[in-house]
């Protein structure tokens, strides 16, 4: 569904279908997941993105209140039987400081983030470890208390105490215990009422046994309500109809136009869940991609676009675009999905001059699509590196092309390209003249690498500027750059800190004993 989050430890769904987990970090109380995106992990414990030209990815909800790690569960309330204010809340257990907490959950453009109202459980017994938290079918909230001095699992001395964990439940203060019941032995028109249930845990196992049940009788009356605007059980109606495999491309055009923009957000989940449209579907795609008002809509339109075929995607991606209001990051994803299976119709895009000219094109787009195609490599990306630097309409649109080539290429050579690219990048760095040799280094010049060189050693130079060929010079390896760099060394003065910094980090990429026994002789002088 998505990737990352804070080293998670579990999931929610709400009342509307969109995933939730807790998090492992602090200033936060989770992470609100884009079907298809890609969010902060715990990189030291989980490695890198598996996609490494995503480029980007989301961070968790921003959060005001309780700062201390971590959340790592929480639950949001739709149980209907707590006082109103709790409708909607966020009730997150904190294991590591012994309380359960309260926050609203609160829109945040097509994300949420959350504000804390007073906590929930707060004890001095520093035993009360809740690991888990759950709404149940009654209303109440139902909390694991691990029940232990210990919490970290650092210790491997098996010490744990075996015997004193408890469950809580927290109840209103008319609480009545429901009567035993068994939803599977309900009537077909019971379990269509049921999906009214101010209780979101029995409105969704309504849906459950109904699609378990798979009686396709139910079908006309489940459609009725889907359509109908004013039925609340409109939702879970069309998550019930899926289940049944009564979803199709008729009703999808139909419901496209629902007045509840949760409807329509699903309808556009479940068209990408299919992986295939129609030409119909595709143009009330793109009308919606022009006037829909809701950011959740718009959210799942580019994470539909990332899953649909090329074509439709794609128009329907350049439409978002041009909305300049957020989800850069999903829509670079969901054209980088198509960057290599798709390249013609990707240039296509590129072909249309007001396509260059659109806001979100230029601050994310144009960079991120040169580094993805240079990144990968091989004749047929570097020809459409090529074709894009021909193909920008000013000296502005090829400078943020050139960009994100650079950092493709930062930290090596670059080499081994076709003529034709070589040629444009050589053309590029003519117009830059002597103002910027970060291009001409890297292609292998040796004017360049001379000119270089004289700016390194050059105190009187433009600092950021040495800085920047400093590093460029270590990560080529340059053997003529050992001698200027390790003469900033020995450089003396306040401002020469960020130099040597800069040039020590840059020698060590060479295997050169006499630049070790140079730094040793420095060291307590000048260094």
């Amino acid at each position: 569904y998505a990737e990352g989050g804070g080293n998670t430890f579990s999931v929610e769904i709400d009342s509307k279908g969109r995933v939730f987990s807790g998090t492992n970090n602090g200033s936060t109380r989770g992470m609100h997941y884009a079907q298809g995106g890609y969010a902060h992990k715990n990189w030291g414990k989980h490695g890198p993105l598996t996609n490494s030209y995503a480029f980007g990815y989301y961070e968790h909800m921003r959060h005001k209140g309780y700062q201390e790690r971590f959340s790592q569960t929480f639950s949001i309330y739709e149980g209907g039987a707590f006082p109103p204010k709790y409708n909607g809340a966020v009730f997150a257990a904190n294991s590591l400081h012994n309380r359960v907490m309260a926050s609203n959950l609160i829109p945040d453009t097509s994300t949420f983030r959350t504000e804390d109202m007073p906590p929930i459980v707060m004890t001095q017994d520093r035993w009360f470890r809740p690991v888990d938290i759950k709404v149940g079918p009654d209303g109440s909230v139902y909390l694991a208390d691990w029940y232990d001095s210990r919490l970290t699992h650092v210790d491997p001395r098996d010490n744990w105490h075996k015997t004193s964990g408890r469950i809580y439940r927290l109840k209103p203060t008319d609480y009545k215990p429901l009567k035993p019941f068994d939803l599977s032995k309900q009537t077909n028109a019971e379990l269509i009422e049921t999906m009214g249930h101010k209780n979101k845990w029995f409105r969704q196992k309504a849906v459950q046994v109904i699609g378990e049940r798979g009686d396709t009788s139910m079908v006309p009356a489940l459609l009725a309500i889907a359509k109908d605007e004013n039925d609340d059980r409109c939702l879970e109606a069309l998550w019930a109809l899926n289940q049944l495999g009564a979803f199709n491309k008729e009703l999808a055009l139909e419901l496209l136009g629902h007045r509840d923009e949760h409807i329509r957000r699903w309808t556009i989940r479940l068209l990408g869940d299919s992986h295939t449209t129609s030409k119909k579907l595709t143009a009330s795609l793109v009308g919606l991609a022009k006037t829909e008002p809701y950011a959740e809509v718009r959210s799942q339109l580019a994470s539909t676009a990332k899953r649909l075929p090329a074509e439709s995607g794609l128009a329907i991606t350049a439409e978002l675009l041009q909305r300049e209001e957020d989800l850069q990051d999903l829509l670079w994803w969901a054209i980088e999905s198509k960057a290599t299976s798709d390249r013609e119709l990707v240039l296509q895009l590129f072909s249309k001059p007001d396509f260059w000219q659109v806001k979100m094109v230029q601050d994310y787009i144009l960079e991120r699509i040169m580094q993805r195609y240079a990144m990968a490599g091989g004749d047929e990306n570097y020809a459409m590196c090529a074709k894009l630097l021909k193909l920008a309409p000013s000296d502005q649109h090829k400078e943020k092309l050139m960009v994100g080539m650079l950092e493709a290429f930062r930290g090596q050579k670059i080499d081994n390209l076709p003529e034709e690219l070589s040629k444009e990048l050589v053309e590029y760095q003519k117009n830059l003249g002597e103002s910027d040799l970060a291009l001409a280094l890297r292609l292998g010049d040796k004017e360049a690498t001379q000119r270089a060189l004289k700016i390194v050693a050059d105190k009187n130079a433009d600092r950021p500027t040495r800085l920047t060929y400093i590093e460029i010079l270590g990560q080529l390896k340059v053997k003529d750059a050992v001698g200027p760099l390790t003469a900033i060394l020995s450089s003396s003065g306040a401002d020469t800190h960020s130099l040597k910094r800069v040039a020590l980090q840059a020698l060590m990429n060479y295997e050169n004993p006499s630049i070790g026994n140079s730094i040793l002789g420095r060291y307590h002088s000048t260094l």
